[in-house]
Formats: structure tokens, C-alpha cells, sequence
């Protein structure tokens, strides 16, 4: 019985770290995502900011005060479909099967990555969130931590994907 010796390439270890950025940019919107402030110059008065889940605009809220954003829904489905797309490609090198194939998939993988980690960073549109005038206030809308880690996981991870492509 001879077993075969597995080794993982080069392009191997960047599609598992695609992988792993895929995931945490999946899983981060769940952090404080959206900041709004309410602001008032003619009166000098800025309010505590109220920050808001991104899960909550990517599948909507419980209590119908936030319909569900379809563009961060796809945004986030292509994230997951990244990861499996890397898995995939992982398990067909680690099977020994041809590295060329499983190089081109990551490679695709990091692309849909890097799609969806600037669908990230363009949210508030996305969301249609807008700011407003309620009389002398103002209320702004920002992106926050859950959103940006999102965003910068999913390009590094995405890159990571397309640099397997090159590396041996």
C-alpha cells in the first residue's frame, strides 16, 4: 500500500486564503454596517449615531421597517458562491486532478469577490438609503465597520483568487 504524497501548491494556499476572505466578508455585515447621524447647525446639536446591521438590509427586518436590499442580497449570494467555487477548486488540486483547471476557477471565484467587494462599498445606494432635511436637522447616512471589512475582504480575497491564476 503506497499512499500518495499531496502537496499543495503555491496557487493552492492563495485559493484557501480567497476562501477564508470570502467568508469573513460573509459574515462581517452582521457587524454595525450603516451610521446615521442627525445634525443640526442652526442649533449646534448633533445627535448619538444610530447604527443599523447589514444583515438587516441584505435579508430585511423582522419588523418590516426595512425591506430587503436585492442588490446586497446578490452581493453577499456571490460571496458564498466564491467560497464554494474555492473549496472546489481546492479539493480538485488536493485530488491531484489537473491544477490548471482548479488555477482558473479561483481565478473566476476572485472575480466574483472582487464584484461583490464593490457592491459592498456601494451600500447606501444599493439599500436606497439617502439622507434628509427634517426641518432645521439633518440626517445623514454613512457606511460603518460591518460594511468596509466587508468590502476590503472581499477585493483582497478576490485578488488573492487572481493571483493563483499566475503562481505556480
Amino acid at each position: 500500500m503506497s499512499k500518495k504524497k499531496v502537496s499543495v501548491g503555491l496557487s493552492c494556499i492563495f485559493g484557501m486564503l480567497m476562501v477564508i476572505l470570502a467568508v469573513v466578508a460573509a459574515i462581517t455585515p452582521s457587524m454595525n454596517s450603516i451610521k446615521g447621524v442627525a445634525s443640526s447647525s442652526f442649533l449646534g446639536v448633533t445627535a448619538d449615531p444610530i447604527y443599523e446591521s447589514g444583515f438587516s438590509y441584505i435579508f430585511g427586518s423582522s419588523d418590516d421597517k426595512i425591506s430587503i436590499s436585492v442588490g446586497l442580497l446578490v452581493a453577499w449570494i456571490m460571496l458564498l458562491v466564491s467560497a464554494v467555487g474555492g473549496i472546489l477548486g481546492i479539493l480538485n488540486a488536493l485530488m491531484g486532478k489537473n491544477k490548471n483547471i482548479s488555477r482558473y476557477v479561483f481565478a473566476c471565484s476572485g472575480l466574483i469577490a472582487i464584484a461583490a467587494g464593490i457592491m459592498f462599498f456601494c451600500a447606501l445606494p444599493l439599500a436606497g438609503i439617502e439622507g434628509a432635511d427634517i426641518g432645521v436637522a439633518k440626517l445623514t447616512y454613512s457606511l460603518s465597520t460591518g460594511f468596509i471589512i466587508s468590502g476590503i475582504a472581499g477585493i483582497a480575497g478576490g485578488l488573492s483568487g487572481i493571483v493563483a491564476l499566475f503562481a505556480k
